[in-house]
């Protein structure tokens, strides 16, 4: 595959749909942000401490203008950045981190974007992973979960439930190769499955398969990946995720298990936690994770959270 013909295809749809009509076109833009905050207390590896934590609080500004008069081409952006909203910086003394942070355009043949954004790969884990953030979060355990750089990305639309996206990193080394991820994905509202591959995507090959039932408060879900070193080591580790919430008013209980030899041999990670809504913006939880692995490594977190999204 070549990041070139990727780039020709495409050019060729998008020229096909423009209009140089002088009228004057909808431009919208949305500024949105979360904010997240836990009081926890955090045991890692005999390591007591109390601690006030960000968790992935974001702000960012997202938009679209229609290209011609029949709206059926749009340009399309993002900028999305991590704040620090409990010291102002994170371990490396940053007050601001990026995160998907894009441009494309996006029409009735599907959307193409370049910039920093998730993988099709990273992308398939939709809702399975309950706690996403915090200290319980798969990427803890699995190498799939990649916010990749130098990234080329088209998705195409949904049709009778099925939707796919193919990707091309950029190494932008000459004697690094280019990675490339690819999924496709069903969802009907109750079913979701979806499967993806990663190819020397941060010098890995990675398989994911991800599925989730959902009948009214309940969803159930479930994440299967392997991972392999793409030069010079043959042996493959895996992966294994359930996860399951129940809804019931405005309380939602969740549970998560993991088991993994990818980030570390004997991996197990188990998380369990309850949300409440007060708003349909606002929400308080509480939360307790357990990590551990065969090399003696155990810590645990615990806490309660805020969290307001607007």
């Amino acid at each position: 595959m070549n990041a070139k013909l990727i780039t020709t295809a495409f050019a060729g749809l998008v020229i096909s749909s423009l209009s140089v009509a002088e009228v004057t076109l909808p431009v919208e833009a949305e500024l949105y942000g979360k904010i997240n905050v836990s009081l926890q207390s955090s045991d890692e590896n005999n390591n007591d401490k109390t601690e006030l934590r960000s968790n992935a609080s974001r702000i960012g500004l997202k938009g679209h203008a229609a290209l011609n008069e029949s709206h059926s081409l749009n340009a399309i952006y993002q900028i999305e950045y991590e704040v620090q909203t409990d010291d102002g910086d994170d371990d490396n003394d940053r007050t601001l981190t990026q995160r998907n942070t894009y441009v494309g355009l996006a029409g009735n043949w599907g959307t193409i974007i370049g910039g920093k954004h998730d993988t099709p790969t990273k992308l398939i884990q939709k809702e399975i992973d309950l706690f996403s953030d915090l200290n319980g979060d798969i990427k803890t355990l699995l190498q799939g979960e990649v916010r990749a750089d130098n990234i080329v990305m088209y998705q195409t639309p949904t049709i009778a439930s099925l939707s796919g996206a193919i990707a091309v990193v950029a190494s932008e080394q000459d004697d690094v190769d280019d990675g490339y991820s690819g999924s496709l994905a069903y969802d009907d509202g109750s079913i979701y499955f979806g499967a993806s591959y990663d190819y020397e995507v941060e010098g890995y090959d990675v398989t994911r398969v991800a599925g989730q039932y959902r009948f009214g408060g309940l969803s159930l879900g479930a994440l299967w990946e392997e991972a392999e070193l793409s030069e010079g080591v043959s042996n493959s580790e895996d992966a294994y995720l359930l996860s399951t919430a129940y809804t019931w008013d405005k309380t939602t209980f969740k549970a998560q298990w993991g088991e993994s030899d990818i980030r570390s041999e004997g991996a197990e990670n188990y998380s369990l936690g309850v949300d409440y809504k007060l708003a349909e913006s606002t929400k308080v939880f509480a939360f307790y994770t357990d990590l551990e692995d065969d090399l003696d490594n155990e810590s645990s977190w615990g806490g309660i959270g805020l969290e307001h999204s607007f």
